[in-house]
């Protein structure tokens, strides 16, 4: 500075007493000490920086990890469920254990039972056997021994019996044999469905059992690191309690500095109040920008849950396809069973209409035997009339002639012996015809056993077309609510469309107001810059002011010491304040990365709606190829039960023809039983047509062990369906607990979802005030670096007034 020499001489002639060497030295030392104690404080607050950052850090991590020990709590509970499943579950593979016993040791008693008829049925076929050899030798003998026909014709009657028994006693059992053996095969079926059950039920223990162990593990190591990380906090938290100490001390002497800067603050607030004016804008813009963005990330986690929905729902109608693929697929292979099965009764109706037509010719030659008979009778009769002429005769011979007694008596015994012979033959004849009637009529009871077999077939039949037409009703149910479904899921879509564009709406506007701010930043960028440089040169000018007190500030050197102390606690005040800017710039960046991050979360959500609408036009098209195909299987399954009714008709009517023909053939034969009593000859002819008869019976009783087997094995197809039935009903039951226990923990979810909002709002609002804080420490950072200015000033002006005191003291 320019000072004149008035001034000089009058400071020289002041101050010459109180300057000296040890004064000088003294000042050098407390700069030395003030530079040191700066040094210091710079390092303790980087320190206590450092120490903040890694709290941060580990406090993140401890959120992490709390997080991570919920989600393991949670997996602990699940893994609870899980055992007390599996407890469950094993105590149902116990009962089915004791179950399989049961029926193991019923098939055990069935298959001895089943093996005793089967010997029963051999000794009965050996029986039978037996009377057809005895039959074959008494005909034979009866063939040689003509006088004792009446002994043999008994024996004959006594041996048919016993067949007819055993045949009865042999098809009783093979009717119990085939029962038994479908109960033995329903048992079976039985059994495999319960061995599958349990083979399942085991998988899925062992799979529960290492998601139990897998989650246990983790826990494990989740709680490990929690103790880690404790430790590391709790060393941590002693560091900062002593850093923290040191802060207070160091906060109590900025507060004696503060009351000392009071004064230099009052000069300074005219332009503060311009600048806490624009940051009070920028405070408003930058809290609209945060409820913009806070209403922008609702948004958002809004429709990532609806999207979450809208993808559970496609997986339904995905996993409800398949189910419709499986029923499809379940009908074809009913309807191709249901083909054979037509085709099987097809070729039943044929063998019926060959028994039919085998029935008719039996028919008609029992018709012709019966003429037969009548031609005997009335030649019997005829010739009964000759024998009572000729009796008549003879006894008027007896009576008019007079021949010997002997004579007479000789040709009475030949007529008498005779007559028995011919009337012994008679006897046999009618005892024959009446065992032909006999046999005549257990042939009609057995057709008549066939109609109401064949009855009974039909109206299981019906039965079966009954139950087709239940499943195509409940599939035609499903599809209504399949479509049901889809109509809601449409209206969803349509309803979330409106709201994504309304939502692109909102962040082409907030855009527009990022932009807008960024330019007013840019603007404030340039109104600081311009700021900066007229503080620059009221600094400036501040120091010229200075330079001039100068002059009248030599006279207190005593008091230059604490004012050095005063500017070094400034300096550190100033350090402070540069490294809350700092921060206070690290949130700015901050921000402009969370407006990143919205705008690259903005372009996944577009994504993510562009691949929902794509799974939905690829579940439309499924659903479509579901509707024809469902449409095509009604229509087949129409034609199909159309076929069978007209079958049934047609064989319904077959059984009302067969039965008139046999009621007509029960009326003949009760005609031919009374005309048959006057009957008394032709054994051979009847011989014939009663082997002839056996014959046929046989053929008729193979055709009706036929019609059995097949009705057995119609009734195992229909248990088939009915498990199959059960098994699908029970799946469904296990699918709709499954779905509740997900919608639980859909539910248990965003109850945690909802906790974790509360805390993060919690955190944003502490965020809040510690950036208003930051905020007030920007504006207190500015007065700082104005003091500090002024500071630096005043020290620059002592520097030099002691460079012309020391210039003087060398001229002097």
């Amino acid at each position: 500075p320019d000072f004149g020499p008035g001034l000089l001489s009058d400071m020289s002639v002041q101050n010459s007493s109180g300057l000296n060497d040890s004064s000088i030295s003294a000042m050098d030392e407390l700069r030395l000490e003030l530079d040191q104690s700066e040094l210091k404080q710079r390092e303790l607050l980087s320190q206590v920086q450092q120490l903040g950052g890694e709290a941060g850090e580990l406090r993140g991590v401890v959120v992490e990890l709390q997080r991570q020990l919920d989600v393991s709590l949670a997996a602990q509970g699940n893994h609870q469920e899980l055992q007390r499943n599996l407890e469950v579950l094993a105590e149902s593979e116990r009962a089915l254990s004791r179950e399989l016993d049961v029926l193991r040791g019923r098939e055990t008693m069935r298959e001895a039972s089943y093996k005793d008829l089967q010997d029963m049925l051999a000794a009965a076929e050996r029986k039978n056997e037996e009377l057809m050899a005895r039959l074959d030798g008494v005909l034979d003998e009866k063939g040689q021994r003509a006088a004792s026909d009446f002994n043999s014709a008994q024996k004959i009657h006594e041996l048919l019996n016993d067949l007819k028994e055993a045949e009865k006693g042999r098809i009783d059992a093979v009717a119990e044999g085939e029962e038994r053996r479908r109960q033995a095969e329903q048992l079976a079926e039985k059994v495999r469905v319960k061995d599958e059950a349990l083979k399942e039920a085991e998988v899925k223990m062992a799979a529960w059992m290492e998601k139990g162990e897998q989650l246990q593990t983790k826990a494990e190591k989740h709680r490990n690191v929690m103790d880690k990380l404790q430790g590391a906090l709790a060393v941590r938290e002693k560091e900062t309690s002593n850093l923290q100490k040191q802060l207070q001390d160091l906060q109590h002497t900025l507060e004696t500095m503060e009351q000392q800067a009071k004064v230099e603050r009052k000069e300074m607030q005219e332009d503060k109040d311009e600048l806490e004016k624009k940051l009070s804008g920028l405070e408003e813009q930058v809290q609209t920008l945060r409820t913009q963005l806070k209403a922008k990330e609702s948004n958002l986690l809004s429709s990532t849950k609806r999207v979450q929905f809208l993808e559970k729902e496609m997986e339904k109608l995905k996993s409800d396809k398949q189910n419709m693929k499986e029923t499809i697929s379940e009908l074809e292979n009913n309807a191709k069973e249901q083909a054979k099965k037509i085709g099987e009764y097809k070729d039943s109706c044929a063998n019926l209409k060959e028994e039919n037509s085998k029935l008719l010719q039996t028919v008609n030659k029992n018709e012709e035997t019966k003429k037969e008979l009548l031609e005997n009778k009335s030649s019997l009769e005829s010739e009964l009339a000759g024998l009572k002429a000729s009796e008549k005769q003879l006894r008027a011979q007896i009576d008019d002639a007079k021949v010997t007694v002997d004579e007479r008596e000789q040709r009475l015994r030949e007529e008498n012996r005779s007559q028995d012979e011919k009337l012994h033959k008679a006897n046999m004849h009618l005892e024959e015809s009446e065992n032909s009637v006999r046999q005549l009529k257990l042939e009609n009871k057995d057709l008549m056993e066939v109609q109401v077999t064949l009855k009974a077939s039909l109206a299981t039949m019906q039965e079966e077309i009954r139950n087709i037409n239940s499943q195509i009703a409940e599939l035609e149910k499903s599809l209504g609510a399949v479509r049901c479904n889809e109509a809601n899921l449409t209206a969803q879509l349509k309803d979330k469309d409106s709201q994504l564009e309304d939502r692109e709406k909102l962040c082409e506007e907030l855009q527009g107001r990022v932009e807008e701010l960024e330019g007013r930043e840019r603007d404030l960028e340039v109104e600081k810059t311009k700021a900066e440089r007229a503080f620059v040169k009221q600094t400036e000018m501040i120091k010229t002011l200075e330079a001039q007190r100068t002059a009248a500030e030599k006279v207190q050197l005593e008091q230059s010491s604490c004012h050095a102390k005063e500017t070094h606690e400034m300096a550190s005040k100033v350090t402070l304040l540069e490294d809350q800017l700092g921060l206070s710039m690290k949130e700015v960046s901050r921000l402009q990365e969370e407006v990143l991050d919205l705008r690259a979360k903005l372009h996944s959500a577009v994504e993510e709606k562009d691949k929902t609408q794509a799974r939905l036009d690829v579940t439309e098209a499924s659903c479509a190829e579901l509707r024809t195909l469902t449409e095509e299987l009604k229509k087949q399954a129409e034609e199909q039960n159309r076929l069978h009714v007209k079958e049934l008709l047609l064989s319904s009517e077959r059984v009302d023809a067969i039965t008139l023909q046999l009621n007509q053939e029960t009326s003949t034969c009760k005609k031919t039983s009374a005309e048959l009593t006057s009957a008394q000859e032709e054994l051979a002819e009847l011989k014939a047509q009663n082997e002839k008869l056996v014959l046929e019976n046989a053929e008729t009783r193979d055709g009706l062990h036929r019609v059995n087997t097949e009705m057995a094995e119609l009734g195992m197809t229909i248990c088939k369906l009915t498990a199959e039935r059960e098994q699908a009903r029970e799946q469904w039951a296990a699918e709709a607990a499954r779905i509740q226990e997900l919608q639980q923990q859909g539910v248990k979810k965003t109850e945690r979802l909802n906790a974790s909002l509360v805390a993060l709002h919690q955190e944003n609002s502490s965020l809040r005030e510690e950036l208003q804080q930051t905020e007030k420490l920007s504006e207190t950072v500015l007065e700082l670096k104005e003091l500090l200015d002024k500071t630096q000033g005043e020290r620059d002006a002592v520097r030099e007034e002691i460079s012309a005191v020391k210039f003087q003291m060398s001229t002097e």
